[in-house]
């Protein structure tokens, strides 16, 4: 089965954000003030072939933990569609 595969990759709460302050500052500029604690992420997409969704979400899961995410100051959720 193929499956499409989002993840969505967050700085904890408690770790400095440069990019969101940079962001919420920029949109105040703009005239945006009610724009604030910006935060910004990663986004990833890609396919995984697996049995069943199960084990697409074990695959995930394990590739986020060893590759894409430092665990000590990023966070995570995906969602998994089979298509």
């Amino acid at each position: 089965m193929k499956f499409k595969v989002e993840i969505d990759i967050m700085l904890k709460s408690d770790q400095s954000d440069s990019q969101g302050d940079a962001l919420t500052n920029s949109m105040k500029s703009i005239g945006f003030p009610e724009i604030i604690n910006a935060r910004v992420g990663r986004h990833v997409q890609f396919y995984i072939e697996a049995e069943d969704q199960t084990q697409a979400s074990q695959k995930v899961e394990e590739a986020c933990k060893k590759t894409l995410v430092h665990p000590d100051a990023e966070e995570f959720t995906f969602s998994i569609t089979e298509v």
